[in-house]
This record gives C-alpha cells, structure tokens and sequence, in this order.
C-alpha cells in the first residue's frame, strides 16, 4: 500500500473540510505540485519539526474550496512519523491558535490524539469543548475522533443540547459508544422533537435508537414495543420527509436494527427501491435463515423465496432443500424448487461481515 494510502487510513482525514480535487492556486502550491514525490517525501525529512507546522498551515491557507486537499498528505505523514517528538502542550497551543487554519487545527488534533491513542480524551481536550470560543469545526473533529468515558457523559451531554449541527451529531454517536442507553434516551427526546430539530440532531437520533435496540434482548417485551415505535417513526420520515439525508438515515438506522421486522417493513415498503432491499436482504441473511427454521409457517417460506429471487444467497439451498421435503402445498413445493434452481445457478455466499 503506498505510503499515501496509509495515511488516508491512519488519519481518517484527511480532512473534513469541504475541498475537493479539482485544482489549486499560484504560488506554494504550484511549486509543490512540480515536484517529484520522492523529491519531496526527501526534503521533508531534513525539515525541522515546527518548519512542518508552518508549512501545513501556509498551503492550506492557499487551498480555495474547490482545490486539493491531498496534496497535504506528504506533509502529514510526515508529521506523523515525528508524533513523538512533540510535547502534548505544544500541539494543544496550535489546536487553540485561532491564527492556525481550521485545516492545520484539525490535523493537529489527530496527531495528538493518534500520539494519545491508548488513553481516553485528556482534560485539557475537554476544556477545549467547552470553550465557546473555539471554532466548532475543531471540537467536532475532537468529538468524532476522540475516545470518551463514563464520567464524559455529561459533558456529551452538553454538546448535544447546545449544538445544531456535526457537532451534536457526533457528541450523540460518542455518547452512544459510551453508554448505550444515556444515548438512546437522548435520542428518545430528540425523536420527540423530530419535526423542530436539526437533520444532523435527527439523523445521530435515528443511529443511537437503531444501535441501543439491536443490543437488546429481543425476546421482551419492552424491545417489541420500542422497536414497533421506532420502526413507525422511520417509515413515515423515509416515506414524507423530503430531504434525501433524513430518507436515507431513516433506511440505514432501520435496516441496521437487523430484525425480522425491519427486513419485512423493507421488503414490503414501495417507497424503498430494489438496489436497496437487495443491500438489506444481504444484510438480514442470517436472520431470514432463522426464519426457516422450527417448521416455519407458508407465509415466512414465501417471504423468504421473495427475498432470495431478488438476491440468491447459496446458504439457502440446504434449508429449503429441507423444507420442500416437509411442504404438502405442490404449489409452494415447486416454487420452492424453481428458486433452489435460481440460487444454484446465481447465488453468491451470505456475506459474513453481517456477523460481527
């Protein structure tokens, strides 16, 4: 993998501004665009530490919002292969630095962070995110990259009650990975307020509702009745809200829930498309196999048999090999039979990164 690809992945960035490879302008830029890569990865190893810093932060400054933002890869790989010769109070001054780009601010907290990784976010970070003066793009970049505690569930807290925007959205996803059920009672709130919040607000409520129901125990009673709400609030925003961020977090926070009611509210809902009933039956394969077995009714045999004539998956074979054996309906033993045939002939393996 090359060494720009790593970083890619290191860094999860690089960046969330808003630029995108189109073109950069005169100056730094271009001369640095004439260079050769292995040119510059060799200069950059004989340039000082806060040299680095000066530099990431004067092209970013020359970077408009239609140019590219790759071209800073070279700087920040290197500036992660040094991440332990800087002190963690020098690299939190330049996360303050208000002169510092938001661009070099953000890099700056992923390199103290990836230097911090085995720890959860420090004080001095939190004291950042509560700072009202500190530009929110730098403490979303904390929050959405950041790992937090139990005694950071007030202050996620805060975040989310006080912000509209990126920032509640993953002050709400951090809560969640903390504490399950801090998170899913914020968002139970905040679906209360679906139709006054903000689409990002709404949007982390879908996910934390979908996350905290698919770790509980389904077998009681209170996850049916959680998950029956939660399931009418999706539909009717994937099926009335006209924004495509809101349809969209609607039909992931509910295909994600991974049940036998979200694959049989999608599979029969005609505002959801194929290519995306195709993406939940690869998804909810394990749970349709669950459906096939203990002597399964006609109507969850023919649900299934739906499902695999849109998108044959081979684990089905043996299943229903074994249940058209049982089955005395000849109507439904041949349509059993004809879509065995299909999946032979066209089916891939269930896609086992649904099991994790």
């Amino acid at each position: 993998m090359s060494k720009k690809k790593i970083i890619l992945l290191m860094v999860g960035i690089l960046i969330v501004a808003s630029a995108t490879v189109v073109g950069a302008q005169n100056g730094t830029l271009q001369q640095l665009l004439s260079k050769d890569e292995d040119v510059l990865m060799s200069e950059l190893k004989t340039t000082s530490n806060e040299e680095l810093i000066v530099k990431i932060n004067e092209l970013s400054r020359e970077i408009t919002p239609s140019g590219d933002i790759n071209i800073l890869i070279p700087f920040v790989s290197e500036l992660f292969d040094r991440k332990d010769q800087f002190k963690d109070t020098d690299l939190l001054g330049h996360i303050k630095d208000e002169s510092n780009t938001i661009i070099l601010r953000e890099t700056i907290v992923d390199l103290y962070l990836h230097k911090n990784e085995n720890q959860t976010v420090s004080n001095e970070l939190k004291d950042i995110l509560k700072d009202k003066d500190i530009d929110k793009r730098v403490k979303t970049r904390i929050v959405s990259q950041g790992k937090f505690a139990k005694g950071d569930i007030e202050l996620l807290r805060q975040l989310i009650a006080n912000n509209d925007d990126l920032l509640a959205f993953h002050s709400l996803k951090s809560l969640s990975k903390v504490d399950s059920t801090a998170g899913f009672e914020v968002a139970q709130k905040l679906l209360d307020e679906k139709d006054t919040i903000s689409n990002d607000k709404l949007s982390a409520a879908l996910q934390a509702t979908s996350d905290h129901l698919k770790e509980m125990n389904q077998e009681i009673y209170e996850y049916e009745k959680l998950e029956k709400n939660f399931l009418e609030i999706s539909f009717q925003l994937l099926e009335s809200n006209p924004d495509l961020y809101i349809k969209d977090s609607a039909f992931f926070s509910v295909t994600d829930l991974q049940s036998e009611s979200a694959i049989k509210r999608i599979m029969t809902n005609n505002f959801i498309d194929r290519e995306l009933k195709v993406y939940s039956i690869d998804q909810h394969y394990m749970i349709l196999l669950e459906m096939l077995e203990d002597n399964p009714e006609k109507e969850d045999i023919e649900f299934v048999l739906s499902a695999m004539e849109m998108h044959p998956i081979l684990d089905f074979i043996d299943p229903l090999k074994e249940i058209s054996e049982k089955v005395k309906d000849v109507q439904l033993r041949d349509r059993i039979i004809q879509v065995i045939e299909y999946i032979d002939a066209n089916g891939l393996p269930g896609n086992e990164k649904w099991l994790d």
